[in-house]
This record gives structure tokens, sequence and C-alpha cells, in this order.
């Protein structure tokens, strides 16, 4: 994003019309952002509701399907929806066919200071759309663009094929690196189709099933992961999310227990019954949007 920014002139960090000019949502979201060519950010600035113990932001989302990175839920784009998070939290989201490269060279958790080249990298992926992305590297000592000779990643999947393929690297300034795969809101009915002919760990971690690979692969190698053809995104556990927001919520625990038995009948039921009957319990609006969000952010 670095070298986008310096040979380009489009920046790591962008209002959203400088890529929706001709959306007025654009426009009235004025607090969102691109953050480089992968992630749109909507940070939270409004105090904390006291009913659910989070704050809220509306988030205009393009047209797409989107991942939070941090919460796992899937939301459908072309539209404003109110999120609510936690203090902790920002909405940080990733459209399908998305590929980040993140740097994992951690000790003791933490990565390390002074951003030396990653011995380790972890790349997060969101299924249901084909990506590409060129990760650059360089050892910092060139003064001008032109003069220096970067180290140069393809990292491409395919949805048909289900496909994740990185490498091999040009110009390797490392020999070799230890390499993962994140991917967020990845359907659980899918993990027995993954598949590689480098040695792997599958772990379910926070959201996002990831995939170690348990040996360094040389820089002139080639990793192929198969994921199965036309892998999809988990739909929302509605019933879960919509407990995590009413054992938040400070509201009586009689309203409390009667809205959950609603959620435990929903199956069968319309969505305009249930969100009548839902209604008819008389929240407190914070509440009531915080449950519409997780109802709604799928269709």
């Amino acid at each position: 994003m670095s070298v986008r920014a310096t040979t380009t002139g489009k920046q790591l960090v962008e209002p959203m019309y400088y890529d929706h000019p001709s959306e007025s949502e654009a426009y009235r979201n004025k607090n969102q952002y691109t953050f480089g060519s992968e992630l749109v950010v909507t940070p939270i600035t409004t105090r904390k509701a006291y009913s659910t113990d989070m704050a809220s932001t509306e988030t205009w989302l393009p047209a797409g399907r989107y991942v939070d990175l941090f919460t796992g839920l899937v939301y459908d784009g072309d539209r404003v929806i109110k999120m609510h998070r936690s203090t902790d939290k920002t909405p940080v989201l990733a459209r399908e066919g998305s590929i980040i490269p993140l740097d994992n060279s951690l000790v003791k958790g933490e990565v390390k200071n002074g951003a030396p080249i990653p011995d380790a990298i972890e790349v997060v992926v969101v299924v249901g759309k084909d990506g590409l992305f060129e990760l650059l590297e360089d050892d910092g000592k060139a003064e001008e663009i032109d003069s220096i000779k970067f180290a140069k990643t393809p990292i491409s999947y395919s949805q048909d094929k289900g496909q994740i393929t990185i490498g091999p690297t040009e110009n390797p300034l490392v020999k070799e690196r230890k390499w993962s795969i994140r991917l967020p809101a990845f359907s659980s009915a899918a993990v027995g189709n993954i598949k590689s002919k480098s040695k792997i760990e599958i772990i379910n971690d926070d959201n996002a099933i990831v995939i170690q690979i348990t040996e360094p692969i040389s820089s002139s190698d080639t990793i192929v992961i198969d994921l199965g053809t036309k892998p999809t995104l988990e739909k929302n556990d509605i019933k879960s999310r919509a407990l995590q927001i009413l054992d938040r919520s400070q509201i009586d625990h009689d309203l409390k227990w009667g809205v959950w038995q609603h959620f435990q009948e929903m199956k069968g039921m319309s969505n305009n019954v249930f969100m009548s009957r839902l209604r008819a319990f008389g929240m407190e609006e914070e509440v009531m949007d915080a449950l519409l969000e997780v109802l709604l952010a799928q269709d």
C-alpha cells in the first residue's frame, strides 16, 4: 500500500467517496474510510448506550458481501446499517475476495518492533469472490523507488476452484518462511474439504478457521491450498449473537427471558411476523437496534 501511494497517489486512508464518487451515501458517512485496497473501517465516536453497554454508528456498505474481521459477522452490502460494538472493538470489514497479508513474526504474542522483514506471514482470505494481491517488500536501503529491487510474492484465490496460491517469490529477501492462512467466517461444514501437499494443521480461532503450514516453505516454492469447490461464508448464528446482546443489556430480567424465548421459537416463522412480535416487547430502542443488526446483517 505504501508503494501504491508513492506510485499512484492513492493513499492508505481515504474517504469512501474517493472510490464511490457517484454514491450519495459515501458522502453522508463522513467518519468512514477505506484502509488500503481491501478494508472498510468505521470508527465509532459516540458514547455507549447504558441499555446495551455498547456504542453504535451507521455504516454504509457498497454492493457486495463483507465480513467483520473482529466479530466474524457477515453483512450484505448496498445499504446503510447501524453497527453496535463494545468499546474495545471497531467495525473493520473485508469484502469477498479480499486478501490481506499480515506480519506474523511474533515474540511472546507480539509483533516484533522495528518492522523487520517477517519470517512468518498470515494471509487473511475472504472466500466468495476471486482475489489477487501482490506482496511487495524491500530491504530499506534504497533512497529512490525507481532503484528498489522489490521482492514480489503473488497471492491469489480462485472461487470456482476454491484454491489459494502463494508464490513463488521473485527476488526473495528471505530463503524460507512460515505461512498460515486465516479464513474469517469460513463455513464449518467445508473444513473437511481443506487439502494441501504441504503439511498443515487446521485450527478454530476466534470466528475464523486458520490453516497453519507446519514447516517453513522455501521462497522459490509455490504453496497451494485447496478449500473445495466454491466454498461459502458461514451463515450468521443469529441465536447465539442475540444471546450475547441480551446478556450484556441493562434491561429487565423477565423482558430478557421473554425476548430470548421468542428467538428460540423463530424457526419457521416469517420475518415480518417475527419482527412484529419482537417490537411488541417494547424494548429500549438501542437494544432493539442491536438485535436488528444481527437479524438483518444477512439475507
